[in-house]
C-alpha cells in the first residue's frame, strides 16, 4: 500500500473496507514513531469490523476507562501493573456498534491537572508546536485527534479536562449533560462532576458516537434516560469581559470578534452577568478536591497496583505532587471548621445553577471563551494555571452540556483559540446540530 499522510488514511479507512487492516498498520507505524507521548497503550491487535453502524471509526481511549484485559494507568505509577477485568459501558455499547480501539491515551495522573504535564507516563506535547503542551487532563485524547491517529477520542472531563486540550489542539471537544452518559468503567476522580466526553475534527462523528453511548445503566445510578431538550437557537448570552490576571486581553478581544460575526450572522445576542468568576473556580476546586481525597484513598497498592510492601511507602512514593495536593485539599476542606469551606463552596454551586436557570430562560445558549489565557509552553510555571478551568468548570458545576471549537489564533504561539457554546441540560442534540449553523 502506498504511504499517505495521516488524514488521508483516515479518510481512506472510511471509504475502503477492504482495505483497514493495511490503514491500520499503516497508522500503528506513524504511532510508533511519535515523540509525543500521546499514548500509553497501543492495541497491536485490532481486528477492524465491517458492516456494522460505526465499523468506519478510529477511536481511542483515555487511559482512565476500562478496558477488559488491558491494562488501565491513569497517569500513575501506583497503577502501572494493573489490568482491568471488564469494559466500560461507554466503551462496550462502541464496541457492540463496529469501532477500532487504536489505543489508550495518556493523561494527567488520575486526571487531575490542566496542563497534561503531570502523567508517570511523560509530558504530552501539542502536535501542532512541540515546545508547548496540550492542556489536561485528556491531552493524550485531544493530541490523538489533532495528530489524525483517530475519528474520534473517548476522553473524560471533570472541569474543563477535554474541552481544554481540544481547544489547545484546535479541535471539537464536547461534554455531555451529567447523567447522559454512563460513568460505570470510568475511574472517579470526582464523581459529581466527571463525564464521558468526546473529541473529534467531525461534529458528525461526535453525535454518533455520542448518540450510541448515551442512556441509562443499571451499573451506573446517576445515568438516565431522558427527554431531549431542543431550542430554537434564535438568542445567544454573551459575557462582558475584562483583562484580568485570569483573563487575557487577546482572549477578549477574539470573543469580541466572534460576537461580532454571530451578531453579522443576524443571531440576537444578549449581555449576561454571572457570579464572580474566582468564586466560581474556588468552588469547583474545593468541590473537586474534596471528593478526590475521598475516592482516591482507595489506591494504597496493597489490594491491586504497584505495592512497594507498605501502605505509607505506597503512597509517599507512588504518587505524584498534584495528586498530593489535591489530596491535601480535600481532606482540609473535609475537616476545616466543621466542613464550612464545603458548605460555602456548596452554596455557590447552588447560586450558579439558580443564575443559569434565569440566563437560559431568556437565552438559548451561552457562549464563552474556552481558555482564558494562552497555552503554557514545556515546563513553563505560571501561577495562574488553575484559570484555565475558569470557563469550562461553568458546566460542570450546573450538570450541563458543552462544546468548544477553534476560532481564531494566538499572536505569539501561533496556535489556535477557541470559544464554548453552554446550553440547559439534556439538550445535547440541540447544541451539536445548533453548531453547524454558528461554524465560522
Amino acid at each position: 500500500m502506498e504511504t499517505h499522510s495521516k488524514t488521508k488514511l483516515l479518510e481512506t479507512y472510511i471509504l475502503q473496507p477492504e482495505n483497514r487492516s493495511l490503514i491500520i498498520t499503516s497508522i500503528l507505524e506513524a504511532i510508533e514513531n511519535d515523540n509525543n507521548n500521546v499514548f500509553s497503550y497501543v492495541n497491536l491487535a485490532i481486528e477492524p469490523k465491517t458492516n456494522l453502524n460505526l465499523s468506519h471509526l478510529i477511536v481511542s481511549i483515555k487511559d482512565n476507562i476500562s478496558l477488559k484485559d488491558i491494562p488501565l494507568t491513569a497517569g500513575t505509577n501506583i497503577l502501572q501493573s494493573m489490568i482491568i477485568p471488564y469494559t466500560a459501558t461507554a466503551i462496550k455499547k462502541l464496541e457492540d456498534e463496529g469501532i477500532s480501539i487504536i489505543g489508550k491515551t495518556n493523561l494527567d495522573e488520575f486526571a487531575i491537572g490542566t496542563l497534561g504535564d503531570t502523567s508517570a507516563n511523560g509530558i504530552v506535547l501539542n502536535p501542532l508546536n512541540s515546545d508547548y503542551m496540550v492542556g489536561g487532563s485528556s491531552s493524550g485524547a485531544a493530541a490523538s485527534v489533532a495528530s489524525d491517529y483517530c475519528h474520534v477520542a473517548i476522553a473524560s472531563d471533570t472541569g474543563g479536562s477535554a474541552r481544554i486540550p481540544a481547544a489547545m489542539t484546535g479541535v471539537l471537544g464536547f461534554k455531555p449533560s451529567y447523567g447522559s452518559v454512563s460513568r460505570y468503567g470510568l475511574l472517579s476522580f470526582s464523581p459529581s462532576y466527571d463525564q464521558i466526553s468526546f473529541i473529534s475534527k467531525n461534529i458528525d462523528h461526535i453525535k454518533e458516537t455520542y448518540l450510541t453511548c448515551r442512556g441509562e445503566d443499571i451499573e451506573d445510578m446517576t445515568s438516565a434516560n431522558h427527554e431531549d431538550v431542543s431550542f430554537r437557537g434564535h438568542t445567544i448570552g454573551v459575557l462582558k469581559l475584562k483583562p484580568s490576571a485570569s483573563i487575557s486581553q487577546e482572549v477578549i478581544d477574539n470573543y469580541n470578534c466572534y460576537i461580532d460575526y454571530l451578531m453579522e450572522l443576524g443571531f440576537m445576542i444578549s449581555e449576561m452577568d454571572i457570579p464572580n468568576y474566582e468564586e466560581i473556580i474556588a468552588a469547583y476546586q474545593v468541590l473537586t478536591s474534596a471528593e478526590a481525597a475521598s475516592n482516591l484513598s482507595r489506591f494504597t497498592g496493597l489490594n491491586y497496583g504497584t505495592n512497594l510492601g507498605d501502605l505509607q511507602k505506597n503512597r509517599s512514593s507512588l504518587l505524584g505532587y498534584m495528586v498530593k495536593d489535591r489530596i491535601i485539599l480535600g481532606n482540609y476542606v473535609l475537616n476545616f471548621d466543621d466542613s464550612q469551606m464545603l458548605l460555602k463552596a456548596e452554596t455557590t454551586k447552588h447560586i450558579l445553577k439558580a443564575k443559569f436557570d434565569k440566563i437560559f430562560a431568556e437565552v438559548d445558549v451561552l457562549i464563552t471563551p474556552t481558555t482564558p489565557l494562552q497555552p503554557l509552553m514545556v515546563n513553563e510555571i505560571s501561577d495562574n494555571s488553575h484559570f484555565f478551568d475558569l470557563f469550562t468548570c461553568i458546566a460542570n458545576l450546573i450538570g450541563a452540556p458543552s462544546l468548544v471549537f477553534p476560532y481564531g489564533k494566538y499572536h505569539t504561539s501561533n496556535l489556535p483559540m477557541s470559544i464554548q457554546i453552554i446550553s440547559p441540560r439534556f439538550s445535547d442534540l440541540c447544541l451539536l446540530d445548533f453548531y453547524k449553523e454558528i461554524k465560522y
